[in-house]
């Protein structure tokens, strides 16, 4: 398993987003349609749901962790 490291965060590849004191804070959901990625994000600290999407996976989950890190 990978997993992707931005503003010390962590998104593994099946979408659990982790602090740096390896606390479950987030979680993003990924699909593929018509050649672009989606990804809904639950935040467990605030109880918000965010709707992201990018051409490329790997920008996909940093962008889902720059946008994480922007809502805590």
């Amino acid at each position: 398993m990978t997993r992707t490291y931005n503003y010390n965060l962590v998104i593994e590849d099946n979408g659990f987003v982790f602090d740096d004191e390896d606390s479950l804070i987030a979680n993003a959901n990924f699909t593929l349609r018509n050649g672009k990625y989606f990804a809904v994000v639950t935040l467990y600290t605030s109880n918000i749901q965010l709707v992201l999407s990018d051409t490329s996976l790997t920008n996909l989950k940093k962008l889902v962790l720059r946008k994480v890190f922007f809502a805590l």
